[in-house]
């Protein structure tokens, strides 16, 4: 059987992360790699480069979990006050709620940050 969709455009997208548009804040680049794409709202992807050394701002998503993968370099992650040392092909999951902060190591370090909102139903 072929792998073919029965649309003639195609529904997949090919590009570099150097061709999305990034904004500096506080010391990291950020690319939000899904930013135009709107078949999927509640999921977000970014990448994002912090110098070495450099750090972003504690924060925390009160309605999204976080995956963050760290693609080359390394960095520390304050967690809810808990310091976690990480290293390229490592890997975290922060739920909804948690307080983070990255700062990177000795050189430049790159991650890639999903976010998924988490729509609680009672």
């Amino acid at each position: 059987m072929p792998l073919k969709s029965k649309t003639r455009r195609p529904r997949w997208r090919k590009a570099s992360v150097k061709d999305v548009p990034s904004r500096v804040s506080g010391g990291l680049t950020l690319r939000h790699l899904n930013g135009a794409d709107r078949s999927a709202p509640a999921l977000s992807v970014f990448h994002v480069s912090l110098p070495p050394g450099a750090a972003h701002v504690p924060l925390r998503h009160r309605r999204t979990g976080e995956w963050v993968y760290v693609v080359s370099g390394s960095a520390v992650a304050e967690l809810d006050g808990a310091r976690v040392p990480l290293k390229a092909g490592d890997y975290l999951f922060l739920p909804a709620g948690v307080w983070h902060a990255f700062t990177a190591g000795a050189g430049l370090c790159h991650y890639s940050a999903v976010l998924l909102l988490i729509i609680a139903v009672h």
